[in-house]
């Protein structure tokens, strides 16, 4: 997990430091602080777990996975506080940075070949999976005592069931892979 201390360069640096700024300041207002660290450090393990199965040659360096871990966990957090007056605020930067950042990897793999630096798509999609699940499970949420129904319940119990399996078939991927 310490690979997301180290950086390509200068602008990788920075770049995963605003993004963290950006996402996950407004998460830390509604979550805490402690939610919001659990699915940073829980996208960072995903994006390893997911580069080694699906991009073995690519090094993971960065924090992008658990950056991407944050933003999709804004969907469960705009779900889950979906009485909130600035969920659309919310869920419209969510898919604007998301729109930005995929036209930055097409443009980079078209112009560069995903040459220098080497973008691991697999370690943003893996923690940015994290985290949309992930988010569902831990996530509070402000409704109604009669929105508090089994279908809320139901959902988190899905979700968790979805990211414990995802978790364990990436682990069991792994272990296979490394013929252990």
């Amino acid at each position: 997990m310490t690979y997301m201390l180290i950086h390509s360069d200068i602008y990788h640096l920075l770049m995963n430091i605003t993004m963290q700024l950006v996402v996950a300041v407004p998460l830390e207002w509604y979550q805490g602080n402690i939610r919001p660290a659990i699915v940073f450090m829980a996208g960072i393990v995903f994006g390893t777990l997911g580069t080694f199965i699906f991009q073995t040659e690519t090094k993971v360096i960065g924090a992008s996975a658990g950056t991407y871990a944050l933003l999709l966990s804004h969907c469960a957090d705009c779900f889950m506080n979906r009485r909130r007056k600035n969920v659309i605020i919310q869920i419209s930067a969510v898919c604007f940075i998301i729109f930005i950042d995929a036209c930055y990897v097409i443009f980079h793999v078209y112009n560069n070949g995903n040459v220098y630096p080497k973008i691991g798509w697999s370690a943003h999609y893996s923690g940015a999976v994290n985290g949309f699940f992930l988010g569902f499970v831990i996530y509070k949420g402000t409704y109604a005592k009669s929105e508090q129904t089994t279908y809320i319940k139901a959902l988190r119990g899905v979700c968790g069931i979805v990211w414990l399996t995802l978790l364990v078939t990436a682990i069991t991927m792994n272990l296979l892979k490394m013929n252990i």
